[in-house]
This record gives structure tokens, C-alpha cells and sequence, in this order.
């Protein structure tokens, strides 16, 4: 503590001193024993990055299921709706179904997915 009471002085004199330049801090900083010092690694620095590039739009989709929800009157017999987001440029197809079974599920994706925008490289489900 003392030695961050020393530089917050350091600095503070710095601030208020008009006729100093760029080079009286820099050279204040590297006097500064407190901010030379540097901690070890953490575990976070250690652990690889993952960058997932995408070349191109509409290959990476979600899908999920939105239900059992109150239908209205015209569409009574539709009680679930089926959500698909492209991961990039955040294009949406909606449907809304009457069951959440696989046979309607895998149309949806012929129909709305497949047929548009062609095969994609990675589908989630959530």
C-alpha cells in the first residue's frame, strides 16, 4: 500500500505540473518500482483460444421449439412454433406447427433450410 501511495503522489504531481511532457511520465512510470512489477500467469492466459470463422452465411443454424402455446381461433390446431436462426447474419424462418414430432420437424428443415440456402455445415438444437 505504500508503494501505490507513492505513485498516486508521482501521478498526481504529474497532472498538476503544466510544464512537463510525455517523456517526464514515461520516464516516472519506468522509476516506479510498483509499475514494473507484473504477476505471474494466470489459468485463463494458459487455456487455448477457439475462433470459429465462418466463410460463409447460412452455415451454421439453430433450431428450436417454442410451446405449448395458446393458439387463436383462426389457428387453433397450430400449438408449437418451430425457430430457426442463422448463426451470421441473423436471418429467422418461423413456422408454427401442430406437433413437435421429427417427420415435421425434418420437413421444416427440407422445406425452409435445405431448399433455400443449401446444405449447412452445423446445425444446433437447443
Amino acid at each position: 500500500m505504500v508503494i501505490y501511495t507513492k505513485w498516486a503522489r508521482q501521478q498526481t504531481a504529474i497532472m498538476f505540473d503544466n510544464n512537463k511532457n510525455i517523456d517526464g511520465d514515461e520516464r516516472t512510470i519506468r522509476s516506479c518500482d510498483a509499475c514494473q512489477r507484473t504477476g505471474g500467469l494466470a489459468i485463463q492466459n494458459l487455456v487455448k483460444l477457439v475462433t470459429s470463422l465462418l466463410e460463409e452465411p447460412f452455415m451454421k443454424w439453430g433450431f428450436d421449439f417454442m410451446g405449448l402455446i395458446k393458439p387463436t381461433r383462426r389457428y387453433i390446431r397450430n400449438k408449437y412454433i418451430l425457430v430457426a436462426t442463422n448463426y451470421v447474419i441473423k436471418w429467422v424462418e418461423v413456422r408454427a406447427l401442430k406437433t413437435n414430432i421429427a417427420v415435421v420437424t425434418t420437413n421444416f428443415l427440407y422445406e425452409c433450410i435445405l431448399i433455400k440456402f443449401r446444405f449447412p455445415l452445423t446445425i444446433v438444437i437447443g
